[in-house]
Parts: structure tokens; C-alpha cells; sequence
């Protein structure tokens, strides 16, 4: 059994760690990253979640019980590796901001298996809209590195949201989990030059 006062130090430090990552960042400024290129038709998007899915040892587990190998889940998720445009009746509106050291990529819509994989990625900030109708931020993630090691259990069980209509995810500033239904998010960012958004 984890010793509260160590899990809580480790907690601390684990705060403190990601803050420190920010905090010794550069900030990008959005307006300095010139004219925005289409996610959908980037190779990034097709490289990354490639080697999301191939690194995250517990998600390549979960992919390989559910479709068999990485070759099914793709023959079952197309939109992962395929240029493409808006389908309504698979994809989300939301404003979509990927920020990298090179490039600056946007688009105005994400499935569910694409967000998914945006989440399981990197830290993410997400804008919605609550079951009550109020605003909310939700800065979180799925990437095993920043969700502490006393969650992974529960890490490893929101996989079973994948595809699904809403997304489970660390939050970051709670230091808990919550979950968003994907239709009531107005905007996401992943920016990976600051770690934090």
C-alpha cells in the first residue's frame, strides 16, 4: 500500500516539475507563427499518431486486444492516416490550434478517434461548454509521462473511451480526472513548444 504523505510528495514534485517545464519555456506568441497550414492534409498529424500509437506500450496492448494489430485499428480508423475533409457524420466543429517548433497547423474540426490521439499525445487545453451550459477550461492529457504513476490503472481504462463520445482525461490543474462530451468542446490546442498551454 503507497504511504499518503509520499504519494502526496510525490504529487508536489510532480506538480512542481511541470511547472518548472513552463516556466523555463519559451511562450510562442500565436501571432508570430504566420498563416496557419491545414492539419488534415499535414504529415504530422499522420506521423504522430503513428508513433503515439506505436510508444505508448499500454496503448499498443489495448489496440492489439480490441482490433488485433496496429494494421486493423488503421483499416478501422482511416481517418488517422488519411488526408481528409470534414464528414458530419463522424466529425466534431471545433477550432483546432496544433503548434509544434516548426510549424503552426489549424483546422475547424476533429473526430473522436483524432482527439483522442491529440489527448493521448501531449498536454492539451480544451475549451467547452458544461452539461450546465457554463464555460470551462480543462488543461489535461492522456500521455502516460505526466499522469502519476498512482493512475495509470485508471489510465489504461480510459483507452475504453476511445471513439466514444466523450474523452477522459488527467487534469492537469486538479490533479484528478475529468471527462468532456466531445460535442461541447469549442476549442483545442496542442501546443509542443511549451509543454503547457
Amino acid at each position: 500500500m503507497v504511504d499518503p504523505k509520499e504519494a502526496f510528495k510525490n504529487t508536489e514534485e510532480f506538480q512542481m516539475d511541470l511547472l518548472n517545464v513552463f516556466l523555463n519555456s519559451d511562450l510562442t506568441a500565436r501571432s508570430y507563427l504566420g498563416v496557419p497550414k491545414d492539419y488534415m492534409t499535414s504529415e504530422l498529424k499522420k506521423e504522430k499518431y503513428e508513433v503515439i500509437a506505436r510508444e505508448d506500450q499500454n496503448f499498443e496492448e489495448f489496440v492489439k486486444l480490441k482490433y488485433g494489430s496496429l494494421e486493423n485499428f488503421y483499416s478501422f480508423n482511416p481517418q488517422l492516416k488519411e488526408e481528409r475533409i470534414y464528414n458530419p457524420l463522424t466529425d466534431y466543429d471545433m477550432e483546432v490550434e496544433i503548434i509544434t517548433e516548426d510549424e503552426y497547423l489549424k483546422t475547424n474540426f476533429l473526430s473522436s478517434p483524432e482527439l483522442f490521439m491529440e489527448v493521448l499525445g501531449g498536454i492539451t487545453t480544451i475549451q467547452y461548454v458544461k452539461v450546465d451550459g457554463n464555460a470551462a477550461q480543462l488543461v489535461g492529457t492522456l500521455k502516460k509521462s505526466y499522469v502519476p504513476s498512482s493512475q495509470y490503472e485508471t489510465r489504461d481504462k480510459a483507452f475504453g473511451f476511445f471513439g466514444g463520445k466523450r474523452i477522459l482525461l488527467w487534469d492537469l490543474t486538479k490533479q484528478d480526472w475529468s471527462s468532456v462530451y466531445i460535442q461541447n468542446i469549442r476549442r483545442f490546442i496542442r501546443d509542443d513548444t511549451t509543454e503547457l498551454q
